[in-house]
């Protein structure tokens, strides 16, 4: 009981605010993705696509090219190994 009580003491607010927000965006992001997905609501997928449209042209295709190549396997599978081999040496 003594080691309870003593771990309970350890634990720092900083912790507890930590892991209450964690929950708040968890709940937060759940409620977003029933209401989107399992709800099968497309209104926000639409707004964005239309804006997007509305305001596409080439030098921010391209940015966005860019930006998406970051994303990829291509990108990631060499960005990983490097790191990876980076650790280990150092």
């Amino acid at each position: 009981m003594k080691k309870i009580v003593g771990l309970v003491k350890e634990i720092s607010a900083e912790f507890l605010v930590t892991v209450l927000l964690c929950a708040i965006y968890l709940k937060a992001l759940a409620y977003i993705a029933d209401e989107n997905v399992l709800e099968k609501n497309y209104q926000f997928d639409t707004a964005v696509i239309a804006f997007v449209k509305a305001n596409s042209n080439p030098f921010l295709v391209k940015v966005m090219l860019i930006v998406t190549f970051f994303g990829s396997s291509q990108f990631l599978l060499p960005a990983y190994i490097l790191l990876i081999g980076f650790l280990i040496w150092k």
